[in-house]
């Protein structure tokens, strides 16, 4: 084979790829490469279909990769009889077994990849078409390629519970990852990720950055009790929750050109979370015991975290929920409003639990927040989540922060967001929320995923009864259990990162001993060549 490319291809410039096949054997013997010199290789770690349209022709034995050479139309020359040789398709140096015809390569693949091929759908474990797989490796592949310029990432000042959460997503280019809890630890071209609105303090002048936070898909428990979450941000500029400067989603929604494919998927997509009455963490479902009085207007106030970084960072003026409950009550002081604490407040892993009774009407802590805005008129937020998903669901909405939806000309809004650009429908603002920002990742199958699929896994246990949060004894005894498997898959982690140090450093050693040997050296009577 490597006889007959050097004979047609005197001048050509010659590159060894190994087949992905398993079982496929060796490289090539160095005795044959070197016939080949100068020659390059194709790294393992690349993509070999994606590097075949490049060339003018491929040679082969009966790599599977050579099927790929055909539909990328490249001239293939065959030594060997795979099942996509003697059709009259490729050059071939060996005979074949008898053919009755010649294929066209449509046939050829059709045959190969749809009648003779089963299909799995991997989300759903379901038999399914070729094209519900391509879509699957197409959602994985377009995010790995979205980060694929993040050859090195280092978390800094990460708990260690977060850690393991994080690291499918910080790697999601196919890059290193590693954690440091000093910023000036950041190695030069290293990019450095933090957590939410962490400061950039002691990073060195210059260095990349990218922020993580939790998605609008969250998980079915909450984050602060370490569910492991099915989505994340990760953002290169801001935050969405931070007005003060850009972030990705601002820059997304002011100014990216939607498909009318992309916005028929993004109303499909809201349709869906609000038919399975999904929101960020779906602890459950219980509608309300209560009923408003007859031909009052119900006003809902969902409770935010006191100390949350959208409250610092999203709020003016009126900055807390006793503020904002005074305020709608001068606003509406006929309405039913009822006010729902934040679910992380509730458990105790978070501040912001308030005296309530006096301002609203109902202090309700029975009832699902998906429940509450069914039944309810109007919302009004600071800077809650809860407002884009009443968006969803139809509802009016009112802010008196400056939330990422807010200032798009789908809410009433008591603060200006002059660096707003143009008005948006809600399915442009659902498609940049939901479809183009997030990372969305399948825990079962270790892959990135879409948000259609992660609303499925979600439905089953979002539908389920409320479960009790506060007060619930097994609670904190899960959390530490989590805690712990958490703890315990950074030290493991830790461990083999120490092992590759001193794998890397024996091998460094080994190495230079046998550079420093002579290049012939007699041994026994014998010679030896290092």
């Amino acid at each position: 084979m490597i006889a007959q490319a050097l004979g047609a291809h005197s001048t050509a410039e010659y590159w060894l790829a190994r087949t992905n096949t398993q079982h496929s054997g060796a490289w090539l013997a160095s005795g044959c490469a070197d016939q080949l010199s100068p020659f390059r290789r194709i790294d393992e770690h690349s993509s070999l279909c994606a590097s075949i349209a490049h060339f003018d022709h491929v040679y082969t034995l009966s790599a599977a990769e050579g099927m790929q050479a055909l539909l990328c139309g490249v001239p293939l020359h065959v030594f060997g009889m795979p099942y996509y040789a003697g059709w009259g398709l490729t050059h071939d140096y060996v005979p074949q077994p008898a053919r009755r015809s010649h294929a066209t390569l449509d046939l050829l693949f059709e045959i190969a990849f749809v009648r003779l091929s089963r299909h799995i759908d991997q989300d759903a474990r379901t038999p399914a078409s070729l094209e519900i797989l391509l879509d699957a490796i197409e959602a994985h592949r377009d995010t790995v390629l979205r980060f694929a310029d993040i050859k090195c990432a280092a978390g800094v000042r990460f708990q260690w519970w977060k850690r393991p959460l994080a690291t499918p997503y910080l790697s999601a280019g196919g890059g290193t990852l590693r954690w440091i809890d000093d910023a000036h630890k950041l190695c030069e071209g290293e990019y450095a990720a933090l957590w939410g609105a962490r400061s950039v303090e002691g990073l060195p002048d210059g260095a990349p950055a990218v922020r993580i936070e939790d998605g609008f898909l969250h998980s079915t428990g909450l984050g602060s009790d370490h569910i492991a979450p099915c989505s994340q941000i990760i953002d290169r500029r801001g935050l969405y929750f931070d007005p003060s400067r850009p972030s990705d989603l601002t820059v997304i929604l002011n100014e990216a050109t939607f498909t009318d494919a992309e916005l028929a998927r993004a109303r499909a997509l809201r349709g869906e979370i609000a038919r399975l009455g999904l929101t960020k963490y779906n602890l459950g479902r219980r509608k309300p015991a209560w009923r408003a009085p007859s031909g009052k207007r119900v006003v809902l106030v969902p409770g935010q975290v006191a100390d949350d970084a959208s409250i610092r960072l999203g709020t003016r003026g009126i900055t807390t929920a006793e503020q904002l409950l005074r305020e709608v009550r001068a606003r509406r002081p006929d309405a039913f409003i009822v006010y729902k604490p934040h679910p992380d407040v509730l458990s105790g892993n978070r501040q912001g639990l308030i005296e309530a009774a006096s301002l609203a009407d109902v202090v309700e802590q029975d009832s699902d927040l998906i429940s509450l805005i069914e039944v309810t008129d109007e919302v009004h937020t600071l800077s809650s989540l809860s407002g884009f998903e009443a968006l969803i669901r139809g509802k009016a909405v009112f802010t008196y922060g400056l939330p990422f939806y807010a200032g798009w000309g789908l809410t009433v809004d008591a603060l200006a967001q002059p660096w707003r650009k143009r008005a948006l429908s809600l399915d442009m603002l659902t498609a940049g929320a939901l479809l183009r920002y997030p990372v969305y990742w399948n825990w079962s199958l270790r892959l990135f995923t879409t948000p259609e699929v992660i609303v499925q896994q979600l439905a089953f246990r979002a539908a389920r009864p409320l479960e009790k949060i506060r007060g619930n004894r097994l609670r904190p005894l899960l959390k530490a259990l989590r805690w712990s498997r958490n703890g315990l898959w950074h030290l493991s982690w830790q461990c083999a990162r120490q092992w590759d140090r001193f794998h890397s450093r024996h091998a460094a050693t080994v190495a230079c001993g046998a550079a420093a040997l002579p290049s012939n050296s007699t041994a026994n009577g014998k010679t030896r060549h290092e």
